[in-house]
């Protein structure tokens, strides 16, 4: 069964179920010697009967700012009546450009990292950006350095780097 609504109008809807009651038959059978005598008695009742309910409720007329995909919106409270939707991504460029982070340190080495991006479902409506990153070695600090991350530079005003600093050194590099 269609439905179709508009604004807020009541909408009927009607539904009916059917009972059946049965009884089955009982029997008795009586003998004696050798005359027999069998009496059966039988009974059998059916009965129906029709239960109609009715059910009244409002169908609101959904809006593109309700939160829910109706009224054959494409998404939520997109396409259809509603504006286009936004779809995240149509090729893996959408998500952001390949780029390499400022040095950081890991394992006592300098590294940084490359980040690189994919468009999942491209030009779908459930379409996603995914960024990966892989840690790629700058320096390798020697067995007497230590690498120091530091915003403390002596001779510059500012820096923000990772490096490879030798034991020796390390009070140049950071307040001690």
């Amino acid at each position: 069964m269609g439905v179709g609504y508009s604004g807020f109008n009541p909408m009927d809807f009607f539904a009916s179920t059917t009972t059946t009651t049965s009884t089955s038959s009982t029997s008795s059978t009586t003998t004696t010697m050798l005359l027999s005598t069998t009496t059966t008695s039988t009974s059998s009742t059916t009965s129906s009967s029709t239960t109609t309910y009715r059910i009244s409720f409002t169908i609101r007329k959904g809006t593109c700012y309700d939160g829910l995909q109706n009224q054959l919106e494409e998404g939520v409270d997109c396409g259809g009546p509603c504006p286009p939707c936004k779809i995240e991504c149509n090729v893996d460029s959408d998500c952001g450009s390949p780029h390499y982070t400022d040095t950081f340190c890991l394992k006592n080495d300098v590294y940084k990292a490359y980040m690189t991006y994919d468009c999942l479902s491209p030009g779908k409506l459930n379409a996603s950006c995914r960024m990966n990153k892989m840690n790629v070695v700058v320096k390798k600090c020697a067995f007497n350095q230590q690498c120091l991350f530091t915003d403390f530079c002596p001779e510059a005003e500012k820096c923000l780097e990772a490096r490879c600093i030798y034991e020796s050194q390390v009070c140049d590099w950071k307040i001690c």
